[in-house]
């Protein structure tokens, strides 16, 4: 019974101490919730140089904040203790309240740091009183250096001194001076350079890679974000490169944005363009208002300008070509020079060359053509066999005779089928009025009593009166000389038979006056006949009678 005793009560015990923990999981979780971040600049554990009197300070988001709160102490002596000790030993030098859910704050040119001071900093979540969430974060440590590129280039620097004439003692003594004043900023993992830092991160410019941005001179408002990104840029502005190498030639060229492995590799003096994917755009130099979007899309393009490729290797050939639109996987890979063209759908185009002022819509519609001119395929491999230029092909195939056929230099539109307007044709033409032309070429017009109201009987005298005002003529038309008709002016015919417009004549009310007029002049014979008839009957009697008296 003890031994029973002894057990429930290990069991109760273990369910407090269970308890007791899981509620200080949830409360140290909870607090760690309401706890900011500090990012960035600095590092938790020794000095990190900032090459910026006013550094943007990043942390990360807490539950329920309203706003956020930063403190910046001097550390004299450069090391770093929780804030709260830092507090007591210093006051801070900016202690500023970031109002809303921002998760930066720049420091402006009137709050900017000392340079070769060491500084502490921490941020701490507020709630929508101002009063404090949480504790504060731990401190980051940094230190602010002016921005001086010397480490690596003593040599060179010596080089071109002495290429002016200055002594080798006076060279000397230069280099001796400015490497006095320099402090050499190792980072591990990256070999001092020209830039070997963490990241600069200044009022206009935010460069975080090794020797991104290395060159830059006067150029503002550029973001180059890993290593090697923007590395030639001197006085470009505007531009946002993100990516290993990316816009890594870029000098001058101004509002590109470059993201991805060597996006905008070679872009020099190129401005307005969009690169996105591995080594979209690698090659581009000078062109310019391009938008490339895909794993090597526009790759060689070199001058090419006003581009629009998106898809993996997408106009990747394309040089000088300008004014294309090219849309979907491997289309119009092969253009180099082609201008004007428009390719949309998987290898739509794919082996056009110089061809330009093209338009392929659908996968692999066009993809044999390398040097055609104006031709329009619309469809599954529409035109895929066609290598001429001015066609136009409708089909959903790579048939040589498409639903609908074209040619442009000759004004030529052939149906492959049966064209039915306004219905579904059950000839090769068929209208919706009932008209239609037989396979055999029969026109045959609508003429069902379904089709027409105030119907009335044509009389002999209308008939009449409108074939004598019929006047027929000799002609050919404006557009071939050659041609020769007979026939009416539709301006001169008799009201009867004139279209409403009087520009045109149906053959059938023509039709229907000569059959009125032919009807009732058969009357006319058929009564003259029987006159006549009955005239040769009373001849013959009186011939007869007369025979009889002569007899007698």
């Amino acid at each position: 019974m003890i031994g029973g005793i002894m057990k429930r009560n290990l069991i109760f015990l273990a369910t407090v101490v269970f308890m007791f923990l899981l509620v200080s999981f949830w409360i140290a979780a909870a607090e760690t919730r309401n706890n900011p971040i500090a990012v960035s600049p600095g590092s938790e554990t020794e000095a990190v140089t900032v090459w910026q009197n006013c550094p943007t300070f990043s942390w990360s988001a807490a539950d329920k904040a309203a706003s956020y709160q930063i403190a910046v102490f001097e550390s004299l002596d450069g090391r770093i203790a929780p804030y709260e000790a830092m507090a007591v030993l210093f006051s801070p030098v900016i202690s500023k309240q970031i109002i809303g859910p921002a998760l930066s704050y720049t420091l402006s040119s009137e709050e900017r740091l000392k340079t070769g001071s060491v500084y502490a900093w921490f941020v701490q979540a507020l709630d929508v009183s101002g009063n404090a969430i949480g504790s504060w974060s731990s401190g980051r440590i940094f230190q602010v250096e002016q921005e001086i590129r010397f480490i690596g280039i003593e040599e060179k620097l010596g080089e071109i001194l002495k290429s002016y004439g200055v002594s080798d003692e006076t060279a000397a003594n230069v280099l001796d001076d400015l490497k006095s004043g320099v402090k050499e900023v190792v980072v591990p993992g990256i070999t001092p350079g020209i830039s070997g830092i963490l990241g600069t991160e200044g009022v206009s410019n935010t460069f975080y890679g090794n020797t991104a941005g290395a060159s830059i001179t006067t150029g503002v408002e550029n973001t180059f974000i890993g290593a090697d990104a923007g590395a030639h840029t001197t006085s470009g502005n505007g531009n946002t490169f993100l990516g290993y190498e990316a816009g890594h030639l870029n000098s001058t060229g101004y509002y590109n944005i470059c993201l991805g492995y060597g996006a905008g590799f070679m872009n020099e003096t190129g401005y307005l363009n969009l690169f996105i994917g591995k080594n979209a755009g690698g090659k581009n130099d000078t062109g310019n208002n391009n938008v490339f979007i895909g794993h090597e899309s526009g790759w060689d393009n070199d001058s090419g300008s006003n581009n629009t490729f998106v898809g993996n290797n997408a106009g990747d050939s394309n040089s000088t070509g300008y004014d294309n639109t090219i849309i979907g996987y491997y289309a119009g890979a092969g253009n180099t020079t082609g201008y004007a063209n428009t390719f949309i759908g998987r290898e739509a185009g794919k082996s056009i060359t110089t061809g330009s002022l093209n338009t392929f819509i659908g996968k692999g519609a066009g993809n044999s053509n390398t040097t055609g001119w104006s031709n329009v395929f619309l469809g599954w491999k529409a035109g895929a066999n066609e290598t001429g230029s001015y066609k136009l092909y409708i089909a959903n195939t790579s048939t040589s005779t498409p639903l609908i056929y074209g040619e442009f230099d000759n004004s030529i539109i052939k149906i492959n089928g049966s064209l039915g307007i306004g219905v579904n044709p059950s000839y090769p033409l068929h209208m919706s009025s009932g008209a239609y032309c037989s396979t055999g070429g029969t026109w045959t017009n609508a003429s069902s009593r379904a089709l027409k109201e105030n119907i009335e009987n044509l009389s002999a005298d209308e008939a009449v009166d409108a074939l004598i005002k019929l006047n027929p003529v000799k002609y050919n038309y404006k557009v071939d000389k050659t041609d020769k008709h007979v026939g009416f002016i539709a301006e001169d015919v008799p009201e009867l038979v004139a279209a409403a417009d009087r520009k045109g004549l149906s053959p059938m009310d023509v039709t229907a006056v000569l059959t009125k007029v032919v009807q009732d002049q058969q009357n006319l014979i058929r009564e003259q006949q029987r006159i006549n008839k009955e005239q040769q009957k009373i001849i013959s009697d009186l011939q007869e009678r007369m025979a009889k008296v002569e007899k007698n």
